[in-house]
């Protein structure tokens, strides 16, 4: 089952403002190797946010994102699952994160749509991990 990751507008509202000024000033002032250079972030930015999901295959979180996150954990190894609003840098397009401790030491940041639908089938997996996310109730 595929997860797609939560975008928040107000990232993508940062994003356009910290990038459009410069784009428009640069075709403003024809200085046509700055906007290549800002057009090739924004595209990078663009691939980034619109190839980050995860999947749940098997007994594995598949997790995805852009050129460089291919991450695959084994649902069994995973003990807690919280929510997060950690700014550390992680493949999820959302501040509203949540945090998945696996093995020992283990833990990555990742932010979906449908939270629940996710934890629900991360659990018909492995019921016994801890859940600390408050919109969430064991059945």
């Amino acid at each position: 089952m595929k997860f797609k990751s939560k975008t928040n507008t107000g990232l993508v509202v940062f994003l356009l403002l910290v990038l459009g000024a410069p784009f428009f000033l640069a075709i403003h002032n024809r200085a046509w190797a700055a906007l290549a250079i800002i057009s090739v972030v924004i595209l990078f930015i663009a691939h980034i946010i619109l190839t980050t999901y995860y999947i749940i295959e098997g007994n594995t979180l598949k997790i995805r994102c852009g050129f460089w996150v291919n991450k695959t954990i084994d649902i069994n190894s995973i003990s807690r699952i919280r929510e997060s609003s950690s700014i550390i840098s992680s493949p999820a397009s959302s501040f509203d994160r949540l945090e998945i401790k696996y093995e020992r030491v283990g833990h990555i940041l990742i932010s979906q749509k449908d939270k629940i639908g996710f934890i629900k089938n991360i659990l018909e997996i492995n019921s016994d991990i801890e859940i600390k996310v408050k919109e969430f109730t064991r059945s």
